[in-house]
């Protein structure tokens, strides 16, 4: 739907192979300011419409990628009447909207759109098996041949061993077990990490409480530059996303991601008192 020099609206921050994307393709990303708790600013995002009117507005509305947030079922009615309101179509990434930690599937947007405005993307990766590289895509019925042909130029073939296996496991497994399951593991690796991450780290570090998944988003001091606080994670054999890496301009250089889908064990501990031993020592040196 996009054409080279397109502008497309994006939580800020976000997912960063979604920024990869953009620029692969030309296209210009436009930071919309996102609550690590409400989510993405409505009424910014409206503004944003009016004066850039973007191609397309991008954005993972149950449990984002970096933060973990999730819309409430209101907002998300909001965004798409917004996308209405102004023709502008939502691209939905929901490749975690199964694992919300209550049990309870959220609503993705498409299920509010009539009108074809919603093209809804998801894959079996977050969900079934990290090493199950197949995804899928919901477009209007007169976009299809041409989503096709996109997906032909992207990928050439596919990987029909891997789409059979999901088939069959789909049609024969108890899938909402699964899922359930699946939610549920996260949910204690991830309050696992919460909590020792808020045991070693001062007040000022803000730790995200996602609802579901295994992102945790944290906000450090401003004088903290986590790209240089992870070379010195690195030689010590710790990894993170750096912050900066989730926004199109350079910001979030204080923030980092960290993937909590690793139960509870010696290994995960120690790397977290290594990484809390690292910015407990940057935050002394810099006070």
């Amino acid at each position: 739907m996009c054409k080279a020099g397109d502008v497309v609206a994006v939580e800020s921050p976000t997912y960063y192979g979604l920024l990869e994307v953009l620029e692969q393709r030309g296209l210009k990303a436009l930071p919309i300011p996102t609550d690590p708790q409400t989510g993405i600013s409505l009424e910014l995002l409206e503004k944003a419409l009016k004066r850039w009117n973007p191609r397309a507005i991008a954005v993972i509305p149950t449990i984002s990628n970096p933060m973990g947030v999730t819309l409430s079922e209101e907002k998300k009615r909001m965004l798409v009447r917004l996308a209405e309101k102004y023709e502008t179509p939502i691209i939905e990434d929901d490749v975690y909207g199964e694992l919300v930690a209550s049990g309870r599937r959220s609503r993705p947007l498409k299920s509010w759109s009539q009108s074809g405005m919603v093209y809804y993307c998801s894959s079996a990766t977050k969900t079934i098996s990290a090493g199950l590289r197949v995804g899928w895509v919901l477009v209007p019925p007169e976009r299809r041949e041409e989503a096709r042909y996109q997906q032909y130029l992207a990928s050439v073939s596919i990987n029909t061993s891997a789409q059979l296996t999901l088939a069959n496991y789909l049609s024969t497994a108890n899938i909402h077990r699964h899922m359930h399951i699946a939610a549920q593991g996260y949910k204690r690796c991830r309050r696992g990490f919460v909590a020792q991450l808020e045991a070693k780290l001062p007040a000022s570090v803000s730790i995200s409480r996602p609802h579901g998944g295994f992102l945790i988003w944290v906000e450090l001091p401003e004088y903290i530059d986590t790209s240089e606080l992870l070379s010195c994670a690195l030689e010590r054999h710790v990894t993170f996303a750096p912050g900066e890496l989730f926004s199109p301009d350079g910001e979030f250089k204080n923030c980092l991601r960290l993937n909590s889908a690793l139960e509870s064990n010696k290994v995960a501990t120690r790397g977290i008192d290594i990484l809390t031993e690292l910015i407990s020592s940057q935050m002394r040196k810099l006070e």
